[in-house]
C-alpha cells in the first residue's frame, strides 16, 4: 500500500491495483525534468521508435513502499534490457529536500539502482500522467500505448508476465530467457493489522484520516514552539511528544535550547518493521546537512537487540541503541522476527531534529540467491547475487565472496555459501558494510548448524572489526565476504 497518496488504494499491504480502467494519454513524453542519473537524457518517443518497451516507475526516495519494489525493478532491468525493455525511474519528490539532485544521487547509490532515473522535481511528468500514487508503474508497449498500470506494491508476477508479453509482441524472442528470480513478499504470520503512516507535520494532519498527533495542544496554532508533557496516554495510530517541539508544515522539530534538556517522540505500533524519515530542520542548498543528531531508540522501554534492529541502528558504549541522523532520508529502525504490538520511543537532546513520517510493515524478510559454482578449489573467489527483501531490509547487490577453505578439509563451498545466506538474513547492514568475518566452529566445521552465532558482538563488524566469541581463537579458519561500496 503506498504510504503517501491521495486518494489511497485498497487497504492492504499487498493490494494489486493493476490496470483498473482504460488509460489514454495523448503525449507520453517525459517533461519538465531537472536531470538524469545513470543515463544520458532519454526520450519515450525515440525509444518506442526503436521498437522498445518502456516501464516507467514513479517513486520517491523516502517512500519505503517504493524501496521494497527496487529488487523487482532491478531484476527486470537486468533480465530484459537486452531484449527490448527500458526501465526508467521517475523520481517525483514528496518533500522539498527530495528535489535536490545530490540527495537523489545519494539515494540511487544507497539502493544500488543502475537503471536510468529522471528527476521530476516539479512533478510535471507526474501531473501529465495524472499520477497520484507512490509507487506507480506504467508499461508502454511498442505500439505506443500504456498497456498496463500498477499502483502500490505487489503484483510482481503479473507485471512481469505483461512485460514478457509486450516484449514478445515487439518481436523479441524470450524462449531462452528465464523469468527473474525474486521471491514475492508475504505478510507475517499472525499479522491482523498494521499501523498507518504517521505524519509529523500539520499539513497532513487535517485530512480525513488525520489527527496524527495525540495531544490537543499540537493543534492550538501552527509553527509554534510548545513544551509538551507525555502523560502516558496511548491511542493506536497517533504519536505523542515530550519536551520542546515545533509543529511545522511537513515535520515536527525539536526546539531544545540546552544540551541538558531532552525530548522524545513515542507511539504504539502493530508491525514487524518501523521506518522513519528523519533529518535536519535546515538543509543546505547543496544538500549539505547542518548537524548530526544522535537519537536514542527504545523498544518497550529498553534498547533494541541486534535481532530486532533495522540496518541504521548502532550501539554506543553504554549499550543504548542509537540512530545517527547525518542526512535527511529514510532510516530503517526496527526489524522484528515476528509480528506484534510494541511501543517505540525516539529520544534526543539535539536541537533541530525533524521527524517527517513514520511507516510500518508486517512483511516478512525473504531471501533469494543465484547459486554459485559448488565445485570450487580452496581459496576460490566467486561472485553471486544475494537478494534480501521485505520489512525494512532491502539489499540486492552482486557481491564478491572469497572462500578460504584451507582450514576445512573436505568441506565444500556450497555449505559455506549456505551459511552466508543464513547470516545475511539476520545481520545485513545497509550502511558502510565493507567486511564481515565469520568464525567457524573448530570441532565440526562441516555442519552449518554448528557455526558460531555471536549476537553479542554483532555491531563490531559494522565498523569492519572481526567477530569474536568467548571461546574464539584468532587462528580459527574464517570465511570472508566483501561488499564494494554501501548497500541499501
Amino acid at each position: 500500500m503506498p504510504p503517501t497518496v491521495t486518494p489511497t488504494p485498497p487497504a492492504s499491504e499487498f493490494s494489486v491495483v493493476g490496470q483498473p480502467e482504460p488509460f489514454i494519454i495523448d503525449d507520453l513524453e517525459l517533461v519538465g525534468l531537472d536531470g538524469w542519473f545513470n543515463s544520458d537524457p532519454l526520450s519515450v518517443d525515440e525509444l518506442l521508435g526503436l521498437g522498445r518497451v518502456v516501464l516507467l516507475d514513479f517513486w520517491t526516495y523516502t517512500c519505503v513502499n517504493c524501496v521494497r519494489t527496487f529488487p523487482y525493478l532491478s531484476a527486470w532491468h537486468e533480465t530484459y534490457r537486452e531484449y527490448g525493455l527500458t526501465v526508467i525511474g521517475v523520481h517525483s519528490p514528496e518533500f522539498e529536500f527530495e528535489k535536490l539532485p545530490l540527495n537523489v544521487q545519494r539515494a540511487i547509490e544507497r539502493y544500488g539502482i543502475s537503471y536510468p532515473v529522471a528527476l521530476d522535481g516539479g512533478k510535471e511528468t507526474w501531473e501529465r500522467y495524472g499520477n497520484r500514487f507512490w509507487p506507480s508503474k506504467y508499461l508502454i508497449g511498442a505500439s505506443g500505448e500504456v498497456v498496463f498500470r500498477h499502483f502500490g506494491e505487489g503484483g510482481y508476477d503479473e507485471t512481469e508476465s505483461v512485460i514478457r508479453t509486450e516484449l514478445e509482441a515487439a518481436g523479441n524472442d524470450l524462449s531462452g530467457v528465464a523469468r527473474s528470480n525474486v521471491a514475492e513478499p508475504r505478510r507475517s504470520e499472525g499479522a491482523h493489522t498494521v499501523t498507518r503512516e504517521l505524519y509529523g507535520g500539520y499539513s497532513n494532519s487535517y485530512l480525513s484520516d488525520g489527527l496524527y498527533a495525540g495531544q490537543d495542544v499540537y493543534y492550538d496554532a501552527p509553527d509554534v514552539e510548545i513544551e509538551y508533557s507525555d502523560d502516558g496516554t496511548r491511542r493506536h495510530g497517533q504519536f505523542y511528544l515530550d519536551g520542546a517541539w515545533t509543529n511545522s508544515a511537513n515535520s515536527v522539530v525539536t526546539a531544545i535550547r540546552s544540551g541538558s534538556d531532552s525530548a522524545y517522540f513515542v507511539f504504539d505500533f502493530f508491525a514487524t518493521s518501523v521506518n522513519a524519515v528523519l533529518g535536519n530542520a535546515i538543509v543546505g542548498q547543496n544538500g549539505g546537512e547542518e548537524a548530526v543528531h544522535e537519537v536514542v531508540v527504545e523498544l518497550d522501554g529498553r534498547p533494541l537487540l541486534p535481532g530486532e534492529a533495522g540496518v541504521d541502528i548502532e550501539w554506543d558504549l553504554d549499550g543504548s541503541s542509537v540512530l545517527r541522523v547525518s542526512e535527511t532520508r529514510l532510516y530503517q529502525i526496527v526489524e522484528l522476527p515476528r509480528f506484534g504490538k510494541h511501543e517505540l520511543k525516539l529520544a534526543t537532546n539535539s536541537e533541530g531534529l525533524a521527524i517527517y513520517t513514520v511507516t510500518t510493515s508486517s512483511i516478512d524478510c525473504l531471501v533469494a540467491e543465484e547459486a554459485p559454482d559448488t565445485n570450487l578449489p580452496d581459496g576460490a573467489e566467486v561472485e553471486t547475487t544475494i537478494l534480501i527483501i521485505g520489512g525494512s531490509k532491502v539489499v540486492w547487490r552482486r557481491v564478491h565472496i572469497s572462500f578460504d577453505l584451507s582450514g576445512f578439509p573436505g568441506v565444500s563451498s556450497d555449505i559455506l555459501s549456505a551459511k552466508l545466506i543464513l547470516d545475511v538474513t539476520s545481520r545485513v547492514s545497509a550502511e558502510a558494510l565493507q567486511f564481515e568475518r565469520l568464525v567457524a566452529h573448530p570441532d565440526t566445521p562441516g555442519n552449518p548448524a554448528d557455526w558460531i552465532e555471536t549476537e553479542d558482538t554483532w555491531h563490531d563488524w559494522k565498523s569492519g572489526s572481526a567477530w569474536t566469541t568467548s571461546g574464539g581463537d584468532s587462528s580459527t579458519p574464517t570465511v570472508s565476504r566483501t561488499i564494494p561500496g554501501s548497500t541499501g
